[in-house]
């Protein structure tokens, strides 16, 4: 099926923001996960590491899923498709842990809690170089954010004069 399918481009590697949600995300679930196990015992340790793991694998996935649709052509497709395995996968192996009660939706909810607690805690720790050149916002001029608030229209900057043909 390879030979099928023209060269598309290869798929750029995860970013440093990405491994760093990554790496965030597991970091933050593995902390729940122990705190849970010193705290809650056993039972609430180990619904807290699988709603963690979860957490992080769905992360990755998502991470390559959306690297490989971006590289675009048909294979983009094809990841585009298997997203929507992916989300299946998500909810059936979530049904799965649910009904073969390995774990407790609470504990498993809270463990989850490690994704957006992770990339958010990521995002404080990415240092992003200074934007700088005019309109960033220093000095009296305005910012290039509140200039294009509004799109410019010359009619409305030079309106006709009173008894000017328009």
């Amino acid at each position: 099926m390879a030979e099928l399918l023209p060269p598309a481009r290869k798929p750029a590697p995860l970013d440093a923001a990405m491994v760093l949600s990554l790496v965030t995300v597991g970091v933050v679930a593995a902390l729940m996960a122990i705190a849970g196990l010193v705290l809650g015992g056993p039972s609430t340790g180990l619904g807290l590491a699988v709603g963690g793991l979860v957490a992080t694998l769905n992360l990755w996935f998502f991470a390559h899923i959306g690297r490989g649709v971006l590289a675009g052509g048909p294979r983009g497709r094809l990841f585009a498709i298997l997203a929507l395995f992916k989300f299946g996968g998500l909810f059936g192996g979530v049904w799965f842990l649910l009904k073969a009660e390995l774990t407790s939706p609470l504990t498993l909810a809270i463990g989850y809690g490690a994704l957006p607690l992770g990339i958010t805690i990521a995002s404080f720790l990415r240092r992003e170089p200074p934007v700088e050149g005019p309109g960033t916002g220093g000095g009296d001029e305005p910012s290039r954010a509140a200039e294009n608030l509004v799109p410019a229209d010359p009619e409305l900057d030079n309106p006709p004069e009173p008894g000017s043909q328009a």
